[in-house]
């Protein structure tokens, strides 16, 4: 497998993205369902993070290769 980028910028990616898309989704007045869309997809993102094996994950069960495929 080729790695372009770290597993620690990686997981510095996912979390920003999760941050992002939770900021959007609250700035988003009237589109109900693209803010319920964005806060649940940060929520999949934040909770992959969490229990994937690499530097910024708090529970190590899933390795990176099925974060990868997740995505």
């Amino acid at each position: 497998m080729t790695k372009p980028i770290s597993t620690r910028v990686h997981g510095m990616i996912d979390y920003a993205w999760a941050a992002a898309a939770s900021a959007l989704a609250s700035r988003l007045n009237g589109a109900e369902s693209t803010s319920r869309l964005l806060n649940r997809a940060a929520g999949a993102a934040t909770a992959s993070s969490f229990v994937t094996r690499y530097e910024w994950g708090i529970v190590p069960l899933m390795p990176m290769k099925g974060h990868l495929a997740a995505h």
